[in-house]
């Protein structure tokens, strides 16, 4: 509740005073946030929209994490959503990660650590594909690396364009970045 109390007493621009300010990628924000009740810093997502039917979509998914998907070490694990119409924003609570995939890479890997990461993306995957989430942006950039006792967790992450599927032929619609998209 206290996360709630704060960002309703505070316009957009103030958040940049009140936490870390991270960097942004067009209406979404990114802060440094220490949560209590976790004892560590997290990352507050902050989405500011026009429309509420812009949202809806992103809802639902941050809903079918905090039900069923936030056990899988293998994904980001969001921890809380709060969705204040009045100032129109998203504030999403998530687990904070050392660095993305894409950055990660830079280091020489062993064909070890290629397996591990393999092994460990299929898991988090198969979790999306079981509860009929389909990614649709898989990229190095949106894989996050997390290391607990120096050892890399490899975490998907980013799950803006999402869709909740009932059958799986419905994802025709072209999103993601072109370069990384699946041939499905």
């Amino acid at each position: 509740m206290e996360l709630e109390k704060r960002l309703s007493a505070f316009a957009i621009e103030q958040l940049q005073k009140a936490y870390e300010y991270c960097g942004s990628e067009g209406t979404i924000h990114f802060y440094n946030y220490w949560e209590q009740n976790v004892l560590q810093y997290c990352i507050l997502k902050v989405i500011i929209y026009k429309e509420q039917q812009e949202v809806e979509k992103e809802l639902k998914i941050y809903d079918q994490f905090l039900k069923s998907l936030n056990d899988n070490p293998n994904l980001v694990k969001t921890l809380k959503v709060i969705h204040l119409r009045d100032l129109k924003l998203i504030c999403i609570l998530m687990q904070k990660c050392n660095i993305n995939l894409q950055d990660y890479m830079r280091k020489s890997l062993t064909f070890n650590s290629i397996l591990i990461f393999f092994h460990q993306f299929l898991n988090g995957y198969q979790s999306l594909y079981q509860s009929r989430v389909v990614h649709r942006d898989i990229k190095p950039e949106n894989i996050l690396v997390y290391f607990q006792n120096n050892q890399p967790i490899y975490k998907i992450s980013d799950f803006g364009v999402s869709k909740i599927c009932h059958f799986y032929f419905n994802t025709q619609s072209q999103v993601g970045t072109a370069q990384y998209t699946a041939p499905e």
